[in-house]
């Protein structure tokens, strides 16, 4: 069986390069503008997040699942999804523009107004090269992926921050976001030109297959788009510009979705649909072990040095400025440990979108019916620990769902020797870290460097020598036959 690893890591390598230079994004512009300001441009790239999730009616995604199941028709599937696309991103920017009073009132930040009609024709263009990277991936073109994804992202990181940066105004943040959306569109274009030729044409009743696809699929992505932006369209509805900047520097966007999660799903999804289209239904539950396995051992230990780095880190990149910030970053960290279970990948797979649906749901009734309470007993700390809650619910009910489709029981779904050893190696390093640390009064950037040191020497110390006696042990194990022999 084919592993994972290799076209993971270099989807992970092209992610990598894009997140060294995007992650400087906020970082710059919490120097350009003020905490207002700053404020304003969180909850626009807010609204575009949530539209840019929603109005792809996962046309986008399913392509995941459509190209490697029918490689002879992939011009066409393409060229249906990028056609849907345009027009839904026409519509989208329509609406924002004609509806830009009446959403900056619902903000009650009247400073949205002018830049709303901006952020619809952005969003338009991103829509329509949506498919790009997924379309490289799904065709395992992994390497021109990776080389794609991060030149595409260190593009758009020049072209925001410097026209921005020069001129001290948010508007010329938007005029190097068009520019930057319009060259990664003709990217696009030459790319599916090259790739399927004279194929790439839209087809009425592939369209009707992807659709139905799609449409459970896309009714989950709303319903999971709604849920997991909730906490922050509520902070905004409850406090003012600044106040919301704060709590979005808290909520951090962690490098580990982006940089090993997603890439690692991906690739997982690629391979568990080759292997059920070929019938070996027995090796899905390997490729699960393999990326979840890894996952397990990168991704606990990633959360709990976030967790004991989070003063250092937040006064680093954002200034003193938001201290307050520290507490909220620490619990939303956590949701760094559930990327190591990719649960709505395989449901895709199997193309039960219909559970994907229902866990949003049930994320999104839990999150309303709560986040009010939240708030009013623990401010801004609360809408996190409301989140939290939703999303420990949301994998464990997957997780059983995930057991029953793949026919192993619960026990076996979950590697828990290396998710406790995981555990145990990142609390004990967390604890020697901090000791040390506190002992020193340093600025960030130092005690950064030292907190990363020893935490990571300990933490790779001790999931060294477990794996190197695990090892050893199966070997010793797989020997004993022809030693007695």
């Amino acid at each position: 069986m084919k592993s994972t690893l290799k076209p993971t890591l270099l989807l992970m390598c092209g992610r990598s390069a894009a997140f060294a230079v995007t992650f400087l994004i906020p970082v710059v512009l919490v120097r350009t503008f003020d905490q207002a300001a700053f404020g304003t441009y969180k909850q626009l790239f807010l609204i575009y997040g949530t539209l840019f999730s929603i109005a792809q009616f996962g046309m986008a995604e399913s392509l995941y699942y459509f190209l490697p199941n029918n490689p002879k028709t992939a011009g066409r599937l393409g060229a249906n999804s990028t056609l849907l696309l345009a027009i839904l991103g026409t519509i989208s920017a329509i609406g924002l523009t004609w509806q830009a009073h009446r959403i900056a009132g619902w903000f009650r930040n009247p400073s949205l107004e002018p830049f709303l009609p901006w952020l619809g024709g952005y969003l338009a263009l991103t829509l329509v090269g949506a498919t790009l990277e997924i379309s490289m991936v799904s065709r395992k073109r992994f390497g021109l992926a990776a080389i794609t994804m991060g030149t595409s992202e260190i593009f758009r990181a020049v072209l925001f921050v410097l026209p921005a940066f020069l001129t001290g105004e948010l508007r010329w943040l938007f005029v190097g976001a068009m520019a930057f959306a319009t060259i990664r569109l003709a990217v696009g274009g030459v790319f599916a030109g090259q790739e399927f030729e004279s194929k790439f044409l839209p087809h009425a009743r592939l369209l009707g297959k992807q659709l139905a696809y799609a449409l459970p699929f896309q009714l989950a992505v709303i319903v999971e788009t709604l849920q997991v932006n909730y906490h922050q369209y509520a902070v905004s509805y409850y406090f003012d510009a600044a106040t919301f900047a704060i709590y979005a520097v808290g909520c951090l966007q962690l490098p580990a979705s982006e940089l090993l999660a997603a890439p690692a799903a991906n690739v997982m999804m690629v391979r568990m649909s080759e292997e059920l289209h070929e019938g070996h239904r027995e090796n899905v539950l390997p490729v699960w072990e393999d990326t979840t396995r890894k996952l397990l051992l990168i991704l606990i230990p990633l959360t709990g040095f976030l967790m004991v780095a989070a003063h250092d880190l937040i006064v680093l990149l954002f200034t003193k400025t938001y201290v307050p910030s520290v507490p909220i970053f620490v619990w939303w960290a956590l949701t760094t440990a559930s990327y190591a279970f990719p649960t709505d990948a395989v449901l895709r797979v199997y193309a039960d979108t219909r559970a994907i649906l229902g866990l949003n749901l049930v994320r999104l009734i839990f999150v309303a019916s709560l986040i009010g309470f939240a708030i009013s007993r623990f401010g801004l700390l609360g809408p996190v620990l409301v989140t939290l809650g939703s999303l420990l619910l949301a994998k464990s009910l997957a997780l059983v769902r995930i057991s029953h489709l793949i026919s192993v029981r619960m026990r076996y779904i979950i590697d828990w020797k290396t998710a406790g050893m995981s555990l145990a190696a990142t609390v004990l390093s967390g604890v020697v870290a901090m000791g040390v640390r506190s002992r020193f009064e340093v600025t960030p950037l130092v005690g950064l460097i030292l907190l990363g040191s020893i935490y990571a020497t300990c933490c790779i110390g001790m999931l060294g020598a477990w794996w190197l006696l695990k090892t050893r042990s199966i070997k010793t194990c797989a020997e004993l036959p022809e030693s007695s022999a």
